[in-house]
């Protein structure tokens, strides 16, 4: 896996719904207020995080 900017990080995930990550499928889902949830095969939310707070 390539090494990115958080900022590249961010804006892919914003444009994707999907990625696999170490072997395993995870979606992940925007949500209205900036947060993004992390899902796992079976669409159970592993990780919610708002990177608007990291700035």
């Amino acid at each position: 896996m390539e090494a990115t900017t958080t900022t590249s990080l961010f804006s892919t995930l914003s444009k994707e719904e999907s990625a696999v990550v170490s072997g395993g499928k995870y979606k992940w889902k925007p949500l209205k207020d900036g947060s993004i949830v992390i899902l796992d095969a079976f669409d159970n939310p592993l990780i919610e995080f708002n990177p608007l707070q990291w700035s």
